[in-house]
């Protein structure tokens, strides 16, 4: 179980750098300003709004590292779907966040960092499950994901998200009260 658990991982992973780089060969055809915006957010973590560094080195459980990305995470959330940016705004806006996410779904599936046991250790991989789902839900909102669909479809989708913001939010909250890990 453990082995299909990371060979998952590892997959996801695969595919999310893949769309990472097809992100960045993308953005290289965009102007220069969007490209220098994307080198500084690199180098002044200080400076983002989310981030989660995939060397991290803190005790933390697995658990725990998602529950303050949650709480981020819905902040921002809350945050910009009030706002009226354009989908190109929401897009550069969701890579910093669907960053994070990807790089605590890499951090934890490293077993050097001392997490793999703790994701064996949740019933039923609800930790996994919520990490994928909630990447799923950055890209409804932001559509960085889905930059090869059209401004209309990220839009349809985006609308639908923020129409079921409190409940996607809630439901997140709910599955963290909820879950015990051995």
């Amino acid at each position: 179980m453990k082995k299909i658990l990371l060979l998952c991982v590892t997959i996801l992973l695969l595919l999310s750098l893949t769309a990472c780089g097809r992100s960045n060969s993308a953005s290289s055809n965009n102007t220069s300003t969007t490209n220098s915006k994307e080198v500084t957010n690199d180098s002044s973590k200080k400076n983002a709004r989310i981030s989660f560094d995939f060397n991290d080195k803190s005790s933390k459980t697995y658990k725990e590292h998602v529950e303050d990305l949650w709480s981020k995470t819905k902040v921002l959330w809350n945050e910009d779907t009030k706002k009226n940016y354009s989908d190109e705004e929401y897009m550069t806006l969701g890579k910093e966040i669907d960053e994070a996410w990807v790089n605590l779904q890499s951090h934890i599936s490293i077993p050097t960092h001392g997490h793999d046991q703790s994701v064996q250790d949740t019933s039923d991989n609800v930790l996994g499950n919520m990490v994928g789902n909630l990447i799923g839900d950055t890209d409804k909102i932001y559509g960085q994901r889905s930059q090869f669909d059209t401004k209309e479809e990220r839009e349809g989708r985006r609308k639908n998200a923020i129409t079921n913001l409190s409940l996607t939010i809630k439901e997140y909250d709910d599955i963290l009260a909820k879950l015990t890990v051995k």
